[in-house]
């Protein structure tokens, strides 16, 4: 299910804690939850989010076993959680780091309890829209979660693999999609988890910690440029671009 408008932006955090993955290391780009986007690293911007929006400092949590991470975090205002080394290796999942804190949270919040996960790697996420999806979820109370997601930019049925002789495979939905040239407007659209937001019900996690439950997690679509995602170097590149682009605009 995806919703495209929601809730009203007033509704009320109490009862809402935001949890901010961000481990030393990283197998893309050296420190990326380190690197500075204007004048501030990407650590810092989700705890300036979450923040702004008035939510204790108690329940903005960053998860991390880097030192200089930890005290960025602190002088930011977050608190720290400690992780263990197990968990901050190029492996370890944002599901299995939630679950490894979801206890406390859990004493944190109560059974009514939701965690909006923040990764830093998504800078351009507006507090609105943080606000939209807690409140979305709280509105729906048979869902187990919320995430945010984005339009994928060409349709899935023209997705094809490359073989090794070099012709073109796949063809899901026939070839006769790329003979008709069916226009874009006649495709469904599909949409994929583009990372700036993730909020589950902290006890149903608990129980099924998963972020996608079929039928039962919803989908906020993200404003451009909120989907974009820092992974490689050139995804760093381009999102100093935007943000020089934004700053012009007076955002």
């Amino acid at each position: 299910m995806v919703i495209a408008a929601a809730a009203a932006a007033g509704d009320d955090l109490a009862g809402c804690a935001f949890y901010i993955p961000a481990k030393g290391q990283s197998t893309s780009i050296p420190r990326k939850n380190l690197a500075p986007l204007g004048d501030r690293t990407l650590v810092q911007l989700p705890i300036e989010i979450a923040l702004g929006l008035g939510v204790p400092a108690g329940r903005v949590v960053v998860s991390t076993e880097d030192a200089t991470i930890a005290d960025v975090a602190r002088r930011s205002g977050a608190s720290v959680w400690p992780r263990p080394a197990e968990l901050a290796t190029s492996t370890a999942t944002v599901r299995q780091v939630l679950l490894h804190d979801a206890g406390r949270l859990h004493a944190l919040l109560g059974d009514d309890g939701i965690v909006t996960v923040l990764l830093p790697t998504s800078p351009f996420r507006r507090a609105e829209d943080v606000r939209r999806a807690v409140a979305t979820l709280r509105a729906h109370p048979e869902a187990h979660g919320l995430v945010s997601v984005s339009p994928y930019p060409s349709p899935v049925s023209y997705r094809l693999e490359l073989a090794e002789s070099g012709g073109l495979l796949g063809f899901p939905e026939g070839d006769e999609v790329f003979n008709s040239r069916s226009r874009r407007q006649q495709n469904t659209p599909f949409h994929y988890p583009d990372g700036a937001i993730y909020c589950v019900r902290i006890a149903r996690f608990i129980a099924d910690p998963r972020f996608f439950v079929q039928g039962l997690t919803l989908g906020q679509i993200s404003s451009p440029p909120a989907g974009l995602d820092i992974d490689t170097a050139e995804d760093l590149e381009f999102a100093h671009l935007v943000a020089e682009r934004l700053s012009k605009q007076g955002f």
